[in-house]
């Protein structure tokens, strides 16, 4: 865990500590703001894991690690290279939703040592190209698999399309995006 990946993991925890604070008309509210929270947790991530056509583009481009996360963001299909015309090439993709994240903070004790273990095991931002982003079925956009389980890969979703998730992880700097 980094610096900044603290600083989220204590804003999250005083966010949950906060005595009924789900249970006032503006619960739904804080809710949204906690799991843009859990989700830039995982950004603020040193290091991302990529699919190999993303990365693939991404050399062919000649970008180099560490990949800044606000050039890749803003890449653009320009020349329909990429089948993508126009559009934002890459996208940031949590391959475990950030609601699933905030479910199990909420239904957890809400110690910090709890919070703080369902975040390092979910701990996981993949940069995939849109196109990829495309493929991953449309009732797997914000859930997992029926019967997926913390523990269970957190590729689940990716892995019945084509999206290749390269073994090791690119080394990520600059400011997060979402």
């Amino acid at each position: 865990m980094n610096k900044l990946q603290s600083i989220y993991l204590n804003v999250i925890n005083a966010i949950v500590n906060v005595d009924g604070v789900f249970d006032t008309e503006f619960g739904d509210d804080i809710q949204y703001g906690l799991k843009n929270y859990i989700a830039k947790y995982s950004l603020a991530n040193d290091e991302y894991w990529i699919s190999e056509r993303a990365f693939n583009i991404l050399s062919e481009m000649e970008y180099k690690e560490p990949f800044r996360r606000s050039s890749i963001y803003k890449i653009k299909d320009h020349e329909k290279k990429w089948g993508n015309s126009y559009k934002k090439l890459f996208i940031f993709e949590h391959p475990i939703p950030a609601n699933y994240m905030r479910s199990w903070i909420i239904q957890s004790d809400r110690k910090i040592e709890s919070i703080k273990n369902i975040l390092c095991k979910t701990d996981f931002v993949a940069i995939l190209t849109q196109e990829e982003d495309n493929e991953i079925a449309k009732d797997l956009k914000s859930s997992m698999p029926k019967k997926w389980q913390l523990g269970d890969s957190p590729f689940a979703r990716y892995e019945n399309t084509q999206i290749k998730i390269m073994e090791r992880k690119v080394k990520m700097c600059g400011a997060i995006k979402r």
